[in-house]
């Protein structure tokens, strides 16, 4: 249970991440 909920704390942390580079190089791009 401990593992689990520290990879799902790891897992959002890396989705926002993500989510934000990947919202830089969609909207860049496309705005300009």
């Amino acid at each position: 249970m401990f593992v689990s909920l520290e990879i799902r704390k790891n897992l959002m942390r890396n989705y926002r991440r993500i989510s934000r580079s990947i919202a830089r190089g969609f909207h860049f791009p496309f705005f300009q």
